[in-house]
C-alpha cells in the first residue's frame, strides 16, 4: 500500500523557517550597548623611502618631480630594510626590473623593461 503525500511540500516551510531565524540574528547582537575606551591617534614625522635629489644622466641634483624621465631612487634605506646583499635584491621591488638565469650562468642576469644586462656588450 502506498502512502500519501503530504499536500504541503516541506522545502518551503524549512527555507521560511531558515531565514526567519537569519531575520532575527541581528537584533539579538543589539541587545547590549558598551562603552569603548577612547583611543588617541598620534602622527609623527612620514618616513617614506624618498629621495630630495636624483642623479640621472644630465639631470643632477634635481628633484625627481622636475625630471621628465620615469626614475625610482632606491635609497641605502630601502637597501637596509630589505636586507639586500645583491643587486638583485636591491632592485627586486622596482617597477620594470625583472631577474632570469641564463643558461649555466652563476651570475645574476637583470632586465630592466625587458633589455637584458646579457644582451648589453
Amino acid at each position: 500500500m502506498r502512502r500519501a503525500r503530504p499536500t504541503v511540500p516541506l522545502r518551503p516551510i524549512a527555507l521560511a523557517s531558515l531565514m526567519s531565524c537569519l531575520v532575527a540574528a541581528p537584533a539579538w547582537a543589539q541587545g547590549s550597548t558598551s562603552t569603548l575606551p577612547q583611543v588617541e591617534v598620534r602622527a609623527g614625522e612620514n618616513k617614506a623611502f624618498t629621495s630630495n635629489s636624483i642623479q640621472v644622466g644630465t639631470f643632477r641634483d634635481q628633484d625627481p618631480l622636475d625630471v621628465p624621465l620615469t626614475n625610482q631612487a632606491i635609497t641605502r634605506e630601502v637597501i637596509d630594510a630589505q636586507g639586500s646583499t645583491t643587486l638583485y635584491g636591491a632592485l627586486r621591488n622596482t617597477a620594470g626590473v625583472s631577474h632570469a638565469q641564463i643558461g649555466n650562468a652563476t651570475y645574476d642576469n637583470i632586465a630592466i623593461r625587458g633589455v637584458s644586462s646579457f644582451s648589453v656588450q
